[in-house]
């Protein structure tokens, strides 16, 4: 995956054959604590959704100004902290993974290393995969390998302003699977939050509100979200 600084991507992946990667409530909670912990120095998010057996990310990757350098002992201590099922890295092997930030040229354009964004994803999700393995006595790969990204840019139209489709599309996601017949009634998604219902801090809320153009009253916003999304969108976001 390649992110460039000021970017807006949708990332996503599932459980290896399809299988669930949230098993309770604990679960999708461990899973967005590590979100805080390895996604927010590199990039804001503006939308999730935990499913029982994927997830979607929307966010925009930090401009190099703006990315912040991690303390390598609050990492190891947050995952101390939260996950006691886990083998512990030495602070050698975060250094290995988690170093400080590089920008790269290339066709022009500043290109965010790689190695640090992606890498944060994927300690993430070992993390976890190892955590949830002790706790189902069970082994092997928990997600399907390799994390899909999507560059999603705004459009001056609603049908090829693809980061907003993508916006919605994942606080849709819960009542188009059935998990829900409304948007509310899905806790694990940031509908709640833009909603005004749950004061969560994971998403950059002001920022999506500038970037979407967001109504900031419940009823309007429901309305807003509730909206049909163009045909074939799914080959703009995936």
């Amino acid at each position: 995956m390649k992110f460039y600084p000021g970017e807006l991507y949708h990332i996503f992946n599932r459980g290896n054959i399809r299988q669930k990667v949230f098993f309770e409530s604990r679960n999708y909670i461990f899973f967005l604590e590590k979100m805080k912990t390895h996604l927010t120095p590199y990039c804001h998010i503006l939308a999730w959704c935990l499913m029982p057996n994927h997830f979607h990310w929307l966010i925009k990757v930090k401009d190099n100004h703006e990315i912040e350098r991690n303390d390598l002992s609050h990492l190891a201590k947050s995952d101390d902290q939260t996950n006691n099922l886990h083998s512990k890295c030495s602070n050698k092997q975060l250094a290995t993974h988690h170093t400080s930030t590089k920008v790269i040229a290339q066709d022009g354009f500043q290109l965010l290393d790689v190695s640090q964004l992606n890498q944060n994803i994927g300690i993430m999700l070992r993390s976890y995969t190892r955590a949830i393995n002790n706790a189902q006595k069970s082994k092997g790969s928990l997600f399907q390998q390799g994390t899909k990204s999507k560059n999603v840019n705004p459009g001056i139209e609603f049908r090829e302003n693809y980061a907003l489709i993508c916006f919605l599309y994942i606080l849709q996601n819960p009542v188009r699977a059935k998990l829900s017949a409304d948007f509310s009634g899905w806790p694990y998604s940031a509908y709640l939050d833009y909603s005004g219902q749950r004061n969560g801090t994971l998403c950059n809320k002001e920022l999506a509100t500038e970037l979407f153009n967001l109504p900031t009253d419940w009823n309007e916003f429901k309305e807003f979200v509730s909206q049909s999304l163009p045909e074939n969108f799914q080959d703009h976001i995936f």
